[in-house]
């Protein structure tokens, strides 16, 4: 028995599922100038031309080795100046019944709020209702 209306050779491939490579390429023009300030951008930032434009478009935050560098020294200090606060507020609890040592723990509880506000200087947003 013959098909009387065969089915195209087209259906009869499989599809092909969509690829999680690459996508078709973008291209773009500028000038040497903006040329230049992207590649060193990107550089900076230890990435490639392309990566560091998705990073944009994407939104993500972009920093440079730099920036990483002083972030990382930022938070060490922070790190130590917190050990130090613990040292101080561990000596002002053993001795709480001496008058300087309760000076002493309402100086460490300042420092420790104003640490919190350095750690995190944005308040959290409020809907505008």
């Amino acid at each position: 028995m013959s098909d009387a209306h065969p089915i195209p050779e087209a259906q009869l491939k499989p599809r092909k599922k969509p690829s999680a490579g690459p996508s078709p390429k973008f291209e773009m023009r500028m000038s040497p100038d903006v040329r230049a300030v992207l590649t060193m951008n990107a550089t900076a930032a230890n990435l490639s031309e392309a990566a560091f434009v998705r990073s944009l478009i994407l939104g993500a935050n972009v920093t440079t080795s730099v920036d990483a560098d002083i972030e990382r020294e930022r938070n060490a200090q922070l790190a130590r100046i917190g050990n130090n606060l613990n040292q101080i507020a561990r000596h002002a609890d053993n001795y709480r019944n001496n008058a300087d040592a309760a000076a002493l723990a309402a100086e460490v509880l300042t420092a420790r709020l104003a640490l919190e506000r350095l750690c995190d200087p944005l308040p959290p947003e409020t809907e505008a209702g």
